[in-house]
């Protein structure tokens, strides 16, 4: 594993917004431990409006729910420690305006349009996910 490794190293899971909530709320398989694996230091990762823009409802639901797990996750630290390590980062919106679809692992992961995802993804990565029926691809679906 990598830790033993790079027992000196610490390191820091760095993660979207969505993928940080579902994360914290236990979507992950064993999510408290990839927590302690990194001892709680995260950089979450949420995307700007389109400059121009105004802030739109979904937007600031999930900068209310980032703050919530950020909350939830203080509560659960061991009381040895004085707070997590978590910082919240802004990045621009990236988003492929031929196609009008943003840039981003949700994107990717919801839709089976292969012309957007040629625009997203290698196609590499786009013959892996199809091959093995990941995501939108899946047959559980």
């Amino acid at each position: 594993m990598l830790i033993n490794d790079e027992p000196n190293v610490e390191f820091t899971l760095a993660l979207g917004a969505d993928t940080f909530i579902d994360l914290v709320n236990g979507k992950w398989r064993r999510s408290e431990d990839v927590l302690k694996l990194v001892d709680y230091r995260i950089v979450v990762f949420r995307r700007l409006s389109e400059e121009g823009s105004s802030s739109s409802s979904e937007e600031i639901k999930q900068q209310d729910a980032v703050k919530a797990c950020i909350a939830k996750l203080q509560l659960r630290v061991d009381s040895t420690k004085t707070s997590t390590a978590i910082t919240v980062t802004q990045i621009p919106s990236a988003t492929k305006r031929e196609i009008g679809v943003s840039v981003s692992s949700s994107a990717a992961r919801n839709t089976t349009d292969e012309t957007v995802l040629r625009e997203i993804l290698s196609a590499d990565v786009l013959d892996y996910v199809k091959e093995r029926k990941m995501y939108a691809f899946s047959d559980l679906l």
